[in-house]
């Protein structure tokens, strides 16, 4: 008897193990530009070697004060950029969401995994990801913290009388192969 319940508590314990180790710990929620109420956060999926296989979150945060409650706004652009670990240029990737998508419980989990890497190079500088800021850098010799922007994005409210005027054109948004959010 006390054998089958050694039994039972190490099968049990080695299933809560291994899915602790199946879950995605993302960073905090980080407002993608300071003036709107788009946020994500990011999550390191797989490390190989240096490289991380990052994956993000959205949400539309409409109880800061940011959020554009005028009868204008028409949802959220977003334009993300990204280069690859081994691409030679950037990847343009086009968001709308829409005004229906809001609410802190209301998350987009983008299905397409960006990859950069994560180290230390020889001169003490290092890339890495922070629970509180996401992807971050710091310079040889210090421990202060930058924004790695990874990915670079861009925000802007939709106009609804006048949907193509945003500031994110000049990053890359394009609304031929943007995806829409509901």
């Amino acid at each position: 008897m006390l054998k089958n319940v050694i039994v039972i508590v190490l099968f049990l314990l080695s299933a809560l193990n291994a899915k602790s180790q199946s879950e995605v710990h993302y960073s905090n929620w980080l407002f993608i530009q300071s003036d709107k109420a788009l946020q994500y956060r990011i999550a390191v999926i797989k490390m190989e070697g240096d490289i991380a296989s990052l994956q993000l979150q959205f949400r539309v945060n409409n109880e800061d004060g940011v959020y554009c409650k005028s009868s204008m706004c028409d949802g959220m652009l977003l334009s993300l950029s990204n280069k690859n670990v081994g691409d030679k240029e950037s990847t343009k990737y086009s968001f709308v969401f829409d005004k229906s998508f809001i609410g802190l419980e209301n998350i987009y989990t983008w299905p397409q995994l960006l990859t950069t890497e994560l180290k230390t190079w020889p001169d003490g500088s290092k890339r890495f990801w922070s629970v509180t800021r996401g992807i971050v850098y710091t310079n040889a010799g210090s421990d202060e913290e930058y924004d790695a922007s990874v990915p670079y994005c861009c925000v802007d409210v939709r106009l609804g009388q006048n949907p193509d005027n945003h500031r994110c054109g000049r990053h890359g948004f394009d609304f031929s192969t943007a995806v829409t959010i509901k």
